[in-house]
């Protein structure tokens, strides 16, 4: 019997993301209101919490959005840096406290 990808809470979160992303693309909050649809699309669906949704939805959200021009290299990554691959075969080293500072630099923008 074929696994049907909208079976999993994952896969379902990245059906959904996929199929509404375009739904959200000419307002300011798109990814926001995206995510606060699928996360609630989760919780009816699989009788799951709120945090879980939320969690799944956040993780469909990258992997749908992913450009594929550079990935995280988790082999190579600690609790203080990560390492960072780019399609033209470049290594970048980011600290956590690099990281930190760029996330909250960009929803201060925002």
């Amino acid at each position: 019997m074929p696994i049907n990808p909208e079976t999993t809470v994952s896969n379902a979160a990245l059906v959904y993301m996929l199929r509404h992303r375009a739904e959200h693309l000419s307002h300011e909050q798109g990814t926001e209101a995206l995510k606060t649809r699928c996360a609630t699309h989760l919780m009816l669906t699989f009788d799951i919490g709120l945090d879980r949704a939320q969690r799944e939805a956040a993780l469909a959200l990258a992997q749908a959005s992913h450009s594929g021009d550079v990935w995280l290299d988790i082999s190579n990554a600690s609790a203080y840096h990560v390492t960072l691959r780019t399609k033209d075969h470049r290594e970048i080293i980011v600290s956590a406290d690099q990281i930190l500072h760029a996330v909250t630099d960009f929803f201060t923008l925002q």
